[in-house]
């Protein structure tokens, strides 16, 4: 399994590549900024139901997300 805040790396590198604000994930994603804050500074890690809307949020796949493998 990766680590937290690898996955926690990409969310944010993804974020970042896209110029959004952590505010426009909160409501694409549809979960709060603290969970947000939580799964991108590793201290949490987020369930495969928030993995998958951070992966169609993004346009990729939960793999990607987890493993940086396409």
């Amino acid at each position: 399994m990766a680590k937290k805040n690898a996955i926690g790396g990409r969310i944010k590198a993804l974020r970042k590549a896209k110029l959004w604000q952590q505010k426009l994930l909160t409501r694409m994603v549809g979960i709060r900024f603290e969970r947000i804050y939580k799964y991108v500074g590793g201290f949490n890690t987020p369930p495969i139901d928030v993995l998958v809307k951070f992966a169609d949020a993004f346009d990729t796949t939960v793999d990607y997300l987890v493993t940086e493998m396409p």
